[in-house]
């Protein structure tokens, strides 16, 4: 029989050692580059000093703008003065035109004028303008009548008119003469051929005379439009008439062609003045004389 072993002793079990609790994660501080939080802080002072600071006067601040010669700006959009397009010639960013142009000249091998490029010239300048159409001056000196000049008695206006007075439309649509004032008619062909057509104006108070400018239809054939000039009372009615007013002729220029003046003498109590077309006439026998054309009227005083 084998001897028993003696039992070993039981190791006594290790107590568990307790768990150390988790330290909580710091988070993370921003390294912050002294230097430039400063830099950042002086800039942002420096701009602020450079505002100026714009008192409070009740208006609208708006940014302030640099106004144009010649522009001006409404509600924020620019525009440019008429006056200085005019005066500008309507270049008013003042680079150069160039236009093509026939050269006059056919090309044999092309068939067709030759094209030239040329530069825009200067045009007319304003100060031929305004002695073009300057306000007309009044003439307190001694008004020349012309030698032809004569005046035609009621009566025989009235006959030659066939009629005594006139209330028509254009009685009531009259344009008005006044002093320093030039007013333009262009009277028209009638619709029909033997209709009695006439232009009235109405005269201002106090006006003694007035020129009277027709112009030529063309410069090639020219043609004028010269009254028979009959002057009506406020309600219309013929005092008398006038004709031989012819007194001199004036040459074409750059705008217009050449005309016949005459000068008018206005009797007393004179409201309207009515024009109606001469088939001749004894002051201009050397012209062409039509029923439609150009006038300009202008009180001279």
């Amino acid at each position: 029989v084998q001897p028993v072993q003696p039992v070993q002793p039981v190791q006594p079990v290790q107590p568990v050692q307790p768990v150390q609790p988790v330290q909580p994660v710091q988070p993370v501080q921003p390294v912050i580059a002294p230097e430039r939080t400063q830099s950042k802080t002086r800039l942002k002072s420096e701009s602020q000093a450079q505002v100026p600071q714009i008192a409070n006067t009740g208006l609208k601040s708006s940014a302030a703008t640099v106004q144009k010669t010649g522009f001006s700006q409404i509600e924020g959009i620019e525009y440019v003065d008429s006056e200085y397009l005019e005066n500008k010639e309507f270049n008013v960013d003042g680079k150069k035109r160039f236009y093509s142009m026939p050269e006059g000249v056919v090309d044999k091998n092309m068939g067709a004028t030759r094209i030239q490029t040329i530069e825009r010239e200067k045009g007319v300048g304003q100060s031929l303008l305004k002695a073009l159409f300057q306000t007309p001056e009044l003439d307190f000196g001694p008004v020349v009548l012309a030698q032809s000049y004569y005046r035609i008695s009621q009566p025989e206006t009235i006959d030659s008119l066939g009629k005594q007075c006139f209330n028509d439309k254009k009685i009531k649509n009259a344009k008005e003469v006044s002093l320093k004032k030039a007013i333009n008619l262009w009277p028209r062909v009638p619709l029909k051929a033997d209709e009695f057509d006439f232009e009235v104006v109405k005269l201002q108070s106090d006006i003694k005379n007035i020129q009277i400018n027709s112009y030529a239809s063309s410069q090639k054939n020219p043609t004028y439009y010269w009254p028979f000039v009959v002057f009506l009372d406020n309600r219309g009615c013929v005092l008398e008439g006038a004709g031989g007013f012819k007194n001199q002729e004036g040459p074409a220029n750059i705008i217009q062609h050449e005309h016949i003046e005459g000068i008018l003498q206005i009797p007393a109590k004179t409201e309207y003045v009515l024009l109606t077309p001469l088939a001749s006439a004894i002051d201009v026998e050397d012209k062409m004389l039509t029923n439609h054309g150009q006038l300009k009227l202008v009180a001279i005083r």
